[in-house]
């Protein structure tokens, strides 16, 4: 054990990361976020005759969607690709902030 650190941002500083314009906020995707992340797309995050996404995740059906998801946050890969350079495909979910 590491003395003196308790959380996983204490670990891991980019969980520290808090980008807030006005009451919208940017913070890397925690496990505690994901459920939430799940409902919203299960509940349809653009038109059904649209698809904004270059690889079609939404057309997933409602059994497969949050399976999918949940091993996209967390796959290894992800948290090597925001560490090792900053871009806007990051995972940065959108957030009201209770500031």
């Amino acid at each position: 054990m590491i003395m003196g650190m308790t959380t996983l941002a204490d670990l891991w500083p980019p969980y520290r990361l808090r980008l807030r314009a006005g009451d919208l906020q940017l913070t890397v995707i925690s496990d505690d976020d994901v459920p939430g992340l799940v409902e919203l797309a299960l509940a349809g995050i653009h038109a059904p005759d649209a698809m904004p996404f270059s690889t079609p995740w939404t057309l997933a059906g409602p059994e497969k969607l949050p399976v999918d998801m949940v091993r996209y946050f967390c796959s290894p890969s992800i948290f090597f690709a925001a560490a090792s350079k900053v871009d806007f495909t990051s995972p940065l979910p959108l957030t009201t902030a209770l500031v």
